[in-house]
C-alpha cells in the first residue's frame, strides 16, 4: 500500500500523527507500506510523512514537480490513501481532498486547529 501523510500549512504536531499512524495500522491490520512524500522543489523538504517514515522505518518514496496542480494530480495518481490534517483553510489540502475524490480514493481527513 501507498500512503501520503500530509498536513496544513505550518502542522507540525508528531504525537498526533504517531497516533493516528498507530490508529490507522490497528484499524487496517495493514504494515507494509511505502509513505509517498510530494515537493514542488527538487529538495527533501521535512514534512511530516517523511519524519513519521523515518522514525518508523517504512520506505518513503518522493514526487516532484514545479506546478503545485500537476504534483497534486500525481501524488493522487500514486497513492492508495490519504492521511489529511486539515486546518479548514489550506488551499493545497483542500484541492488534494477534492482531487482524490474525484478519483475514486480514500483518505482520513483529522481536523486540526480551532474547535
Amino acid at each position: 500500500m501507498r500512503i501520503s501523510i500530509l498536513g496544513s500549512r505550518g502542522f507540525a504536531d508528531n504525537r498526533l500523527v504517531s497516533a493516528t499512524m498507530e490508529d490507522f495500522i490497528c484499524e487496517t491490520q495493514c504494515y507494509l507500506f511505502t509513505v509517498v512524500c510530494g515537493n514542488t522543489e527538487k529538495k527533501l523538504s521535512e514534512s511530516i510523512g517523511k519524519i513519521w517514515a523515518e522514525n518508523n522505518g517504512a520506505p518513503i518514496e518522493y514526487i516532484f514537480d514545479r506546478n503545485i496542480d500537476k504534483l497534486i494530480q500525481k501524488m493522487v495518481d500514486n497513492i492508495d490513501f490519504a492521511i489529511l490534517f486539515y486546518d479548514g483553510k489550506d488551499a493545497i489540502i483542500r484541492k488534494i481532498i477534492m482531487k482524490m475524490k474525484m478519483n475514486g480514493k480514500h483518505g482520513k481527513v483529522i481536523k486540526i486547529g480551532g474547535k
